[in-house]
C-alpha cells in the first residue's frame, strides 16, 4: 500500500507482507497496472523484502491473468452479463489464431 497526500507526493509504503503469506505481486502488479514499469521500479526502491528479480515479469503475468481469476467470483455471485463478457475476454486473450 503505497501512501500518498493530496498533491501526490509519496508520503510512504506499508507493507502487510508479513501478514500472510502470498506472493507479493498480489499487491504490486495494481502499481505495475497504475504507474507503469517506472512507477513499479520507484515503489520497489523503498521495498526493503529481499530482492526478487522476477517481481515484475510475474506481476505482469497477473495481469494476463486476471480475467481467468476474476471469471470465478463473478460466475459464483450469479453476475451472468459481466461472466459473459469475462468469457470474450479470456478467449481474445488466451485464444489461437
Amino acid at each position: 500500500h503505497v501512501i500518498f497526500d493530496e498533491s501526490q507526493i509519496q508520503l510512504g509504503v506499508i507493507d502487510f507482507a508479513d501478514a500472510n503469506i502470498y506472493d507479493p505481486t498480489h499487491d504490486l502488479q495494481c502499481v505495475f497496472e497504475i504507474g507503469g514499469e517506472g512507477f513499479f521500479e520507484s515503489v520497489m526502491n523503498y521495498y526493503d523484502g529481499e530482492k526478487d528479480e522476477g517481481l515484475l515479469k510475474r506481476s505482469k503475468l497477473r495481469l494476463l491473468a486476471r480475467p481467468l481469476f476474476v471469471a470465478g467470483y463473478i460466475f459464483a455471485n450469479g453476475l451472468e452479463d459481466q461472466y459473459t463478457s469475462r468469457l470474450d475476454t479470456i478467449e481474445e486473450i488466451f485464444s489461437k489464431d
